[in-house]
Parts: C-alpha cells; sequence; structure tokens
C-alpha cells in the first residue's frame, strides 16, 4: 500500500515539474568575440526557442544573431529560423559537421 501511495505521489509532482519550461544558458569568450546561447524547451507547448548571440569585443558590435523556434502539434513540425550577421563573418561549424 506503501509503494502504491509514494508511487502516485512521485507520478503526480513529476507531471508538475515537466509542464515549466527548461532552459540552458551556454556563454563564450574568446580573445576576440564574446557570446551567448539560449535554449528553451516547453513540454507543454511542445516548443523549443534557440536564441544565439555574438558580439565583437573590440567594439560592442554584433557579429551574429540566430532565432530559431521548433513547434511540434498534431504529428506537424513548424520551423522558424530568423539569422542576421556581419558581413564576411562566419560561425564556426559544430564538430562533426566539418
Amino acid at each position: 500500500m506503501k509503494a502504491l501511495l509514494l508511487t502516485a505521489l512521485a507520478v503526480a509532482t513529476s507531471g508538475a515539474a515537466l509542464a515549466e519550461p527548461k532552459t540552458r544558458t551556454y556563454t563564450y569568450d574568446g580573445p576576440n568575440r564574446t557570446g551567448s546561447h539560449v535554449v528553451t524547451r516547453d513540454t507543454e507547448t511542445r516548443t523549443t526557442t534557440r536564441d544565439t548571440d555574438v558580439f565583437r569585443k573590440s567594439d560592442g558590435t554584433q557579429l551574429y544573431a540566430r532565432d530559431a523556434t521548433v513547434t511540434r502539434v498534431g504529428g506537424q513540425v513548424t520551423r522558424s529560423v530568423d539569422v542576421t550577421r556581419q558581413q564576411g563573418f562566419r560561425p564556426r561549424a559544430r564538430i562533426g559537421r566539418r
């Protein structure tokens, strides 16, 4: 009986924890550039948002901005991506994609 009660309590509390959006922030601080990458996942609405910004250290100019949203509803996937970058700037390739 105790095991059943504990299992029901664990299921009830885990559902509340899953409903909250989860955010991860990654930062980059190199010799010439600084940047951040923020990933937010909302399991309730089935939406993932990724925002990336890169700035030049010397004058604070924004070199690169990428905002992407992916939404899944009823088996359909909708993607939206906006990219802005300074002329001549190329973001680093991810490992394994070179």
